[in-house]
């Protein structure tokens, strides 16, 4: 679950030389002296330092050419320019390492702690970590300057992320180095049953006014944004935003619409039978970013039935004007 001893002394011995020569050039903490891992690192400047050379990877070939690094030492540091600086799910920790679930694409990468084990540091997952996994002699491990949120994943979660890691499993598509391509993937197998599970979700805008939407599982979150405005009689004139951890604004599982910077995770692109949704969970829906249409969902069935499209099962109250004190005139 480790490296082994002597190459947790070399990532080191090469880690630390390479923070000094990013900082001494780019000056990206001017009042911080030479970085010595024997006179001990403050891990947020060292971190302010790492964010910068993962940012300007071509910096490695300039501290190859100042360091004159030996030939293997110079591959080592060379494939750092792979690196993959994400947030990811500690999943769970096996003899060959512990399990990184990428929350941007849902890659699993197998990673080795250095001198300490994963479970050693944070515990049992899953655990939601801020990290940056490089290449290390055709394994994967992190740069050791890692954020571990305060963040309890309910058992939905919980059981999302162990179905990701068994179908990686069963594909063979778990990453266990960085170099090279992409593991070649086995095509999806698909289910034998001719039913289509779908959601009752209840949507609630204030107290008083709900309605409860009967939608597929195969359907996505982008869809589910058109039945919500569809519901409560919105046009569907703005952005909109599913955070999924039940956080406004949160930066976990959050999807947008398609209108939104290419860096966004896209709503139309998941399918809300990926999630790992269960009866009870929650999740917020946002529109319109300017008046902020503040929306509570709540799984309140899984029906074994296939739903086309959606349709409003059940509604509770009048919905609000979507621009009050508008008139049919002005609009």
């Amino acid at each position: 679950m480790t490296l082994e001893k002597q190459d947790a002394e070399l990532f080191y011995q090469l880690w630390f030389p390479l923070l000094d020569f990013v900082n001494q050039k780019y000056r990206v903490c001017p009042g911080m002296g030479t970085i010595d891992r024997s006179r001990g690192v403050d891990a947020a400047e060292a971190k302010k330092i790492a964010d910068y050379l993962w940012s300007h990877t071509q910096v490695l070939q300039e501290y190859i050419a100042y360091a004159k690094l030996p030939e293997e030492q110079a591959q080592i540091v060379a494939g750092w320019a792979q690196c993959k600086p994400g947030k990811y799910i500690m999943e769970r920790h096996l003899k060959k390492g512990t399990v990184f679930i990428s929350e941007d694409d849902q890659t699993v990468y197998m990673v080795k702690g250095l001198f300490s084990t994963w479970e050693e540091m944070l515990g049992k997952g899953p655990v939601l970590l801020d990290a940056v996994l490089i290449p290390f002699k055709d394994m994967i491990i992190s740069d050791g300057l890692v954020t571990a949120y305060p963040f309890h994943f309910g058992r939905g979660y919980s059981e999302a992320f162990k179905d990701i890691y068994r179908k990686a499993k069963e594909d063979k598509t778990i990453r266990f180095s960085l170099s090279g391509g992409e593991p070649e993937r086995r095509p999806n197998k698909e289910k034998a049953t001719g039913t289509v599970e779908s959601y009752v979700i209840k949507v609630s805008l204030g107290r008083s006014c709900y309605r409860y939407i009967q939608i597929g599982k195969q359907k996505t979150l982008g869809a589910l944004s058109e039945a919500i405005l569809s519901a409560f009689e919105f046009d569907d004139d703005h952005c909109h935003a599913f955070f999924m951890d039940d956080r406004y604004w949160s930066d976990f599982c959050a999807y947008y619409s398609d209108d939104m910077d290419e860096g966004c995770r896209m709503s139309y692109k998941m399918p809300l039978g990926r999630l790992g949704l269960e009866k009870g969970d929650k999740f917020k829906y946002l529109f319109d970013f300017g008046d902020e249409w503040r929306f509570q969902c709540r799984v309140m069935q899984e029906l074994e039935e296939k739903t086309k499209s959606f349709r409003v099962i059940k509604a509770v109250g009048d919905p609000p004007a979507q621009y009050p004190g508008w008139d049919d005139e002005e609009l």
